[in-house]
């Protein structure tokens, strides 16, 4: 099995159980200028980077495994903006969270490995 696919399932399954994020602390772990983060996507989709990882930020009671079930996105897939757009209106329609924009996406790029990190943060809805 190549070593990129067996990173990626070992990060997939790390995932699956992450503990709920400190609310107090979302937006800190959110903010990017939007010139940066459009420059990023421009430049991952271009040069072909692949997702290494989709973190969510803000889901204190929501299950991270039922958001990415929402998720066209894939991890270790290439990057494609037109998938993140619909994973956003997937999961804006999901009635336990409030609309997600892509401003609430923050991206990171691994220029050596061309690797592409997103953290897509949410906001529940408060019932």
């Amino acid at each position: 099995m190549p070593l990129r696919i067996v990173q990626t399932l070992l990060l997939v399954s790390l995932s699956v159980y992450a503990a709920p994020q400190d609310p107090s602390n979302v937006k800190s772990d959110c903010h990017q200028p939007v010139a940066e983060q459009r420059s990023l996507i421009r430049q991952a989709e271009k040069n072909r980077y692949t997702l290494r990882r989709v973190e969510f930020s803000g889901n204190q009671y929501t299950a991270d495994q039922l958001l990415r079930h929402k998720l066209t996105l894939n991890e270790g897939n290439f990057f494609v903006r037109a998938s993140l757009i619909r994973s956003l209106r997937r999961l804006s329609a999901h009635m336990m969270i409030k609309p997600v924009r892509l401003s609430d996406v923050k991206i990171r790029l691994d220029h050596g490995e061309k690797l592409v990190d997103a953290r897509i943060c949410i906001e529940e809805r408060r019932h």
